[in-house]
């Protein structure tokens, strides 16, 4: 099943920052259904990301960007101290 397809306020921002010579680090927050994960989703895809890589589980999810690498923590509440070391 397809996930329903919304205008996304800050998405072409956040995919131009992330495909840029000098990106920013960018840490979404907002309470439950801002759009949150539907951003980080949208951008992972449109950087070359999988659906099946994006729903395996992970609770950080990396994708190389060239020499660079995209890491995306989907909730950073969940994250032990342990798990966040690169």
């Amino acid at each position: 099943m397809q996930p329903i397809e919304l205008p996304a306020q800050y998405l072409e921002w956040l995919i131009e920052n992330f495909k840029s010579e000098d990106p920013h680090s960018i840490i979404l927050t907002g309470t439950a259904g801002d759009g949150k994960t539907y951003h980080c989703r949208r951008v992972w895809l449109e950087l070359g990301g999988t659906v099946e890589a994006w729903n395996a589980g992970e609770k950080i999810q990396r994708l190389t960007l060239g020499s660079r690498q995209l890491l995306v923590v989907k909730d950073l509440s969940e994250l032990r101290s342990d798990e966040s070391k690169p």
